[in-house]
């Protein structure tokens, strides 16, 4: 018997394209704007509350890369990643800062 179920539903928009720089170099990126949210139903103990959080992103995404840099908001604290290097066949080469 499950003792909870989760349901996650986000939502992503492509807000612009900026210049982004990171420990790898400077890239031309699509800036996407997202959110994720969570409700957990707990089925014990009986009556508990439903527990609701929302995570909000900051993603910079690179053709031919993929991500290179994201900022999440969200319990328990903020996260962010970044790329420090990359050797992938056919990527463009970082910009100069």
């Amino acid at each position: 018997m499950s003792l909870a179920t989760m349901e996650v539903t986000g939502t992503g928009e492509v807000v612009a394209i900026e210049q982004v720089t990171v420990p790898a170099g400077s890239f031309e990126a699509v800036l996407v704007y997202g959110e994720i949210l969570s409700h957990v139903l707990l089925r014990s103990p009986a009556g508990s509350p439903p527990i609701e959080s929302v995570q909000r992103d900051v993603s910079y995404w690179v053709r031919g890369l993929g991500l290179v840099r994201s900022v999440s908001v969200g319990p328990p604290e903020q996260r962010e990643k970044m790329l420090v290097g990359y050797d992938v066949r056919g990527a463009s080469p970082p910009r100069p800062a």
